[in-house]
């Protein structure tokens, strides 16, 4: 970053002045690149919520494969079928509004969107824990980053609200 006064550079980032002519500056992130860090968060926490909701399908798949061929019930195992279609359904509208908030369109739109992928983390976390899937903990820790992403982007885009148009 360069001073706008006398156009050398800052050294010291974290300084609120510049060393040579004492030029105040905000050396603080504005609300436009906190708008898109949190979309970026966002887009990154759909993404692993897509790739889980595909795991819980192929898991359903394949267990409902196996346990077909040796004449079993599958109904224990429709948790995977319900937080896999849930995840992938909740892909969309975190993607959109992800790719919303970097364009700083539709606020309301991209709040909620984070919040439903958020629930979605919930859900798979509940859905998991309801069927008792003990070998699934893999899924559950990989649940985590999206909790922390999804929150962390509803607050970074709330923070930013006003640079919506």
């Amino acid at each position: 970053m360069n001073c706008a006064e006398c156009g050398k550079e800052i050294i010291d980032e974290d300084s609120s002045f510049c060393a040579y002519c004492g030029n105040p500056f905000d050396s603080k992130k504005n609300k436009t690149e906190l708008l898109g860090e949190g979309a970026i968060l966002l887009i990154i926490a759909a993404t692993f919520t897509l790739t889980i909701g595909i795991i819980g399908l192929m898991n359903y798949q394949a267990t409902v494969a196996y346990i077909a061929s040796v004449g079993g019930d599958i109904a224990p195992y429709l948790g995977f079928l319900l937080f896999g279609f849930i995840d992938i359904i909740m892909f969309i509208p975190g993607l959109l509004g992800g790719l919303s908030a970097l364009f700083k369109r539709r606020f309301k739109f991209s709040f909620i969107a984070a919040i439903l992928v958020l629930c979605s983390s919930l859900a798979t976390f509940i859905i998991i824990q309801y069927y008792a899937y003990g070998y699934a903990d893999i899924v559950l820790f990989s649940e985590i980053p999206i909790l922390v992403f999804s929150i962390l982007s509803i607050f970074l885009i709330n923070k930013s609200k006003t640079e919506f148009n």
